[in-house]
């Protein structure tokens, strides 16, 4: 629902007396919302037997256009009055006192303002109009009396128009007296408004000072960044310098690795003259039972020829023949034993070809340690330089024959 003020009307002749009849109509200058309702536009309202109507009209102090009202009164005589008013957002309004006055500019600070000290007046202003209604239906009821006095005598003629002037005399007076109540309004609201541009000064000059502050606050830490940033360029040097010194050791490890292949291979020609020996040890031991069986078989014969002298010639054929198969047995025996003997011989060769061929290989990989080192060298002797650091290094002859770089007292 649409709020509205009640705006007293009153239409007096030019002698003062009240005007029946009269057409009051208030048309809204310009298209207001509120509050998702559309304003209405025109209203009209027709006046009395005292001179007096009520218009319903909306707020403009509410809207958001700097509306106003055009305000036209049209008498039964045919006379018109036209002017423009802005209605407060009060309960009741006297029109002479808002005709003329300029329209709102929205709802800032300084007119919620105005609204309250409007607000708070509206009760003397309810009071004022129903007093002025009551001075009004008596000064109706003293014209009343006037007329007829007039119509009985000229001399109360010259006495109802005397009071008729001092009516239009007080009523000019209320308008004045209006008019500096307005006036005395306004300029308590101008001071508001000083006071509070003095404020929003005072605020901006804070506001000043803290953005002051913030800009050094960041100066500081721009200049933190930049420390940081030169202590992590000096951190990245040393990084850089560590890596190349990594390397070298790496290509050191490299290079022991090699030497540490080379008698790895030394170790397993050894073992193959190892495996050799053994197997020439077994084939001696083949020989030596070769001849324990072929002293047997002649042991065998001496027994043989003993039993023949001492036994019948049938017991020594029987042990003659057991004596011929021990000795086959043993021959057999010899020749397994033989042959294992040339497989070992075969198997010590191989592992002896083996273990040159891997001593080769390890003497060519320690030779690419030692280049490999000799470059990680030479480049950390570049990082140093090109960082402004020293540093000496030299080298060393290994029990291999390599040469073996080392820490000859750098400073980092």
């Amino acid at each position: 629902m649409l709020p509205t003020c009640r705006i007293h009307c009153a239409v007096h002749d030019n002698d003062g007396s009240p005007v029946r009849g009269a057409t009051i109509t208030a048309r809204l200058n310009r298209f207001e919302v509120f509050e998702g309702y559309v304003v209405p536009d025109l209203e009209t309202a027709t006046t009395d037997e005292a001179g007096a109507a009520v218009l319903a009209l909306w707020p403009n102090a509410l809207g958001a256009t700097a509306s106003a009202y055009d305000v036209r009164i049209l008498a039964p005589n045919g006379k018109t009055l036209r002017l423009v008013a802005t209605v407060p957002n009060v309960a009741d309004a006297n029109l002479h006192e808002i005709a003329g006055l300029p329209p709102y500019e929205g709802k800032s600070d300084g007119q919620l303002i105005i609204d309250a000290a409007v607000a708070a007046v509206a009760p003397a202003v309810a009071a004022k109009i129903a007093a002025e209604a009551a001075q009004a239906a008596a000064e109706a009821a003293q014209a009343s009396a006037t007329a007829d006095a007039i119509q009985a005598s000229a001399d109360r003629d010259q006495t109802g128009k005397d009071r008729v002037a001092t009516g239009a005399d007080r009523a000019q007076t209320g308008f004045d007296r209006a008019a500096t109540a307005t006036d005395r309004l306004q300029t308590g609201l101008d001071r508001q408004a000083t006071q509070a541009d003095a404020n929003a000064t005072a605020a901006d000059r804070v506001q000043t000072g803290l953005d002051r502050v913030a800009t050094a606050a960041d100066l500081a830490q721009t200049t933190l960044d930049r420390q940081a940033t030169a202590a992590d360029r000096v951190q990245t040097g040393a990084d850089v310098a560590l890596t190349g010194l990594d390397a070298e050791a790496t290509a050191a490890d490299r290079e022991q690795t090699g030497f540490d292949r080379t008698a790895t291979a030394a170790d397993r020609v050894q073992t193959g003259q190892d495996r050799a020996a053994t197997a020439a040890d077994r084939a001696q031991t083949g020989q030596d039972r070769t001849q324990t069986g072929l002293d047997r078989i002649a042991t065998a014969e001496n027994r043989v020829q003993t039993g023949l002298d001492a036994a019948t010639a049938t017991d020594q054929a029987g042990i003659a023949t057991a004596q011929a198969g021990i000795a086959a047995q043993a021959a057999q025996d010899a020749d397994a034993d033989r042959i294992a003997t040339d497989g070992h011989r075969i198997a010590a060769e191989s592992a002896a070809a083996t273990a040159t061929g891997a001593a080769t290989t390890a003497t060519a990989k320690a030779g690419e340690a030692s280049t490999s080192a000799t470059s990680a060298q030479s480049a950390l002797q570049d990082i140093l330089a090109l960082g402004g650091f020293n540093f000496d290094c030299g080298t060393a002859t290994s029990q291999y024959g390599g040469a073996v770089p080392f820490n000859a007292g750098g400073a980092l």
